[in-house]
C-alpha cells in the first residue's frame, strides 16, 4: 500500500511536542510578499526579448485580417504554413500596446509573472505548509528564470503548476477535476505546451494503476479529462491541426538556442535539478513506499528538464509542489489549513502589485542595450518592400518597428524552410557559398552584429559600407 509522505508526516508529526508543531502561517509570507515584489520590479524593466515584437504584430494581424492559418504574409523567403495557435495573448498584448504602449505590455508582463509566482504557492501549499511552499516557490522561479519573458509562454508556465497541483489532489481523493477540459481550451489558444498539461494527467492515471488504487472503470473515468483536454484544443479556432503543431519544432531546433539541451550548471536548471535531488533523496529515506505516480510526475519532470533549455521550466512547475512535500516532511511538522486569512494575505499582495505596476511608469521604448533604436530614422527611410540582410536577433523588433522591410530571416523559424535556414546560418557564418546567398536574397542593405564573420565578408569582399552603428549593430548598404 502507498500513501502520500505529506499526509504521512501530517499523522505522525502531528503528535510531536515541539516538531509537530507547525510554524505561525504568517511567517513566511512577508518573504512571499517580498517574491512578489520583486516580480514586478523585473517586470517593469525595458523589454528585450527578442521575440515580443512579432508576437504583438501578430495580434494586430490577426484583429486585422481574422486568418489564424494560412500563407505567411510578411516575408517573401517563408514558404510554410503560419498558424497563429498563440493567438490569444498576442490579441491582449496588441490591444494593450495599443492604448497604453510598451508600458501596458510591460504591465501584462507583470501580471504574467504575478500569475505565475502565486500558482506556485498554491500548488506548493496544497502539499506543504507555508515555509516550504514559499521556499519552493522561489526556487521553482529560479528554475524557470530562463524562460521568464513577455511572451504567451508565460501561461503554459502558470497554468502547468495548476495542473500538477490538481492531479496530485486527484491521486488523493480520486476524484476527476472537469474544470480542465474548458481551461486546455483557453492554454491551447494561447501557447503550444498546452499538451504538458495532458501528459501530466496521463503520469498519474499510469501511476494509480500501477499501485492498484484503481479499477479499470476509475481508470477510464479520470482519462476522459486528459482526452476531453485533447478535444478541446482541436475545437480552438485553429482547428484539429493544433493537435500535431508542437511536433514543428523539432527540425528547427537546431537553429534555436532555446531549443538545444541546457547546461546542468546554469542557475535554472541546476535549482530544477536540485528540487528533483531533494524529492529523490526524501522518498529513497523515507521508510514507505513512494507512491507510483508521484515517481510518474518526477519522472516526466525530468526528462523536460534534460531535454531543452526552454522546457526547464516546465521541469520546474511539475517539480515544485513534490518539493514542497518533501520539505515538509524534513521541517518535520504537520501541514496546516491554508486558511482563509492566508489566502486573502496571498491574493491581497498579488493585486496590491499589480495596482502598484500600474501606477509606476512603465518602460516606453525597447531595451536600448539589446536594440539599435539609433538606426530607426535610415531604417524608416528605406523604400517600402527593401530586402534586409538581418541579423536573427533582430528579425523580431524590425518585424515590429519597420514593417516597411522584408527580411530574410526573423523569429518565426517554422515558416522558413529547413534547408533556407540553414544556408541563413552558413551566411552568418561567412561559410562557403555565403557570397550566393547574399546575392540571391538581393539584399542591399544589411543590419548585423557589428565584427561578424558576415558583417566582416560584406565590407572586405563585397565592399558594403557601414551607414551607422549601435547597440553591437551595424547598417550596412551595397555599393
Amino acid at each position: 500500500m502507498t500513501v502520500d509522505l505529506h499526509e504521512v508526516a501530517t499523522r505522525r508529526l502531528g503528535s510531536t511536542q515541539t516538531g509537530g508543531r507547525p510554524l505561525p502561517a504568517w511567517i513566511p509570507l512577508p518573504a512571499l510578499a517580498l517574491i512578489l515584489v520583486s516580480v514586478v520590479v523585473l517586470g517593469r524593466q525595458p523589454l528585450s526579448d527578442p521575440d515580443t515584437w512579432w508576437h504583438l504584430r501578430a495580434g494586430n494581424y490577426l484583429l486585422q485580417s481574422g486568418h489564424f492559418t494560412g500563407p505567411e504574409p510578411w516575408s517573401s523567403f517563408s514558404s510554410r504554413l503560419w498558424v497563429l495557435h498563440e493567438w490569444l495573448p498576442e490579441v491582449v498584448m496588441s490591444r494593450f500596446a495599443a492604448t497604453f504602449g510598451l508600458a501596458g505590455v510591460s504591465w501584462v508582463f507583470c501580471l504574467g509573472l504575478v500569475l505565475v509566482t502565486v500558482s506556485l504557492f498554491v500548488a506548493a501549499r496544497r502539499e506543504a505548509g507555508p515555509l516550504a511552499a514559499t521556499a519552493a516557490t522561489a526556487i521553482g522561479l529560479i528554475g524557470m528564470s530562463a524562460s521568464l519573458s513577455p511572451r504567451p509562454q508565460i501561461v503554459s508556465f502558470a497554468l502547468l503548476t495548476l495542473y500538477t497541483a490538481a492531479w496530485l489532489a486527484t491521486a488523493r481523493d480520486l476524484r476527476p477535476r472537469w474544470w480542465m477540459v474548458p481551461v486546455t481550451w483557453l492554454w491551447a489558444s494561447s501557447h503550444g505546451m498546452w499538451f504538458t498539461g495532458v501528459l501530466v494527467g496521463t503520469a498519474v492515471i499510469v501511476g494509480l494503476a500501477l499501485e492498484h488504487r484503481v479499477n479499470v472503470r476509475q481508470a477510464f473515468r479520470l482519462a476522459l479529462v486528459p482526452v476531453g483536454c485533447m478535444v478541446a484544443a482541436a475545437l480552438t479556432p485553429v482547428g484539429p491541426q493544433l493537435l500535431i503543431s508542437p511536433l514543428s519544432v523539432r527540425g528547427y531546433a537546431q537553429f534555436v538556442a532555446e531549443w538545444v539541451a541546457p547546461v546542468i550548471t546554469d542557475p535554472a536548471p541546476m535549482a530544477t535539478l536540485t528540487m528533483a535531488l531533494v524529492v529523490a533523496i526524501t522518498w529513497v529515506r523515507s521508510a514507505r513506499p513512494t507512491p507510483w505516480h508521484q515517481i510518474a510526475v518526477l519522472v516526466v519532470a525530468l526528462g523536460w528538464t534534460l531535454l531543452y533549455g526552454r522546457t526547464v521550466a516546465v521541469g520546474a512547475a511539475m517539480t515544485a509542489p513534490l518539493f514542497a512535500g518533501c520539505l515538509q516532511v524534513l521541517l518535520k511538522q504537520s501541514r496546516p489549513h491554508f486558511a482563509r486569512a492566508e489566502r486573502i494575505f496571498v491574493f491581497g499582495v498579488a493585486a496590491l502589485c499589480m495596482v502598484v505596476a500600474a501606477i509606476v511608469p512603465g518602460p516606453s521604448a525597447p531595451s536600448a542595450a539589446a536594440f539599435p533604436s539609433a538606426l530607426n530614422g535610415k531604417l524608416s527611410q528605406l523604400p517600402s518592400g527593401t530586402v534586409m540582410l538581418d541579423a536573427y536577433f533582430l528579425g523580431g523588433w524590425l518585424l515590429w518597428q519597420h514593417p516597411n522591410l522584408d527580411l530574410v530571416i526573423d523569429g518565426r523559424t517554422e515558416v522558413y524552410a529547413v534547408s533556407y535556414v540553414e544556408d541563413y546560418m552558413g551566411a552568418l557564418r561567412a561559410d562557403r557559398g555565403w557570397d550566393e546567398f547574399v546575392r540571391s536574397s538581393g539584399a542591399k542593405v544589411a543590419l548585423v552584429e557589428t565584427g561578424s564573420p558576415l558583417a566582416t565578408a560584406l565590407q572586405q569582399r563585397l565592399s558594403w559600407r557601414s551607414d551607422g552603428s549601435d547597440a553591437g549593430y551595424t547598417l550596412l548598404r551595397a555599393p
